[in-house]
């Protein structure tokens, strides 16, 4: 939740904040990525083929994209494919 509270959708259709991301949103961030990492190695899915797990996931990561946080290149190119 850290992460959606300091990075909300409005960041990817609007404007980006300023603000950093705090101690407890980076330690969720840590979290996010290594817990998708492996299950991304090897598809452009999260489970094989496409669910709706995908469009979330992809939403929470454009949040950091779009306002310009650091994202593994993997994980950037996921949410371009979906």
């Amino acid at each position: 939740m850290p992460i959606r509270a300091e990075r909300p959708t409005d960041v990817i259709y609007f404007e980006p904040v300023d603000t950093p991301l705090s101690e407890a949103a980076l330690v969720a961030v840590e979290k996010l990525f290594a817990a998708v990492g492996p299950l991304l190695e090897s598809n452009n899915n999260l489970f094989g083929e496409w669910c709706i797990a995908d469009t979330d996931l992809a939403i929470m990561l454009n949040r950091l994209i779009a306002n310009g946080d650091q994202v593994p290149e993997r994980l950037v190119a996921y949410v371009r494919h979906q």
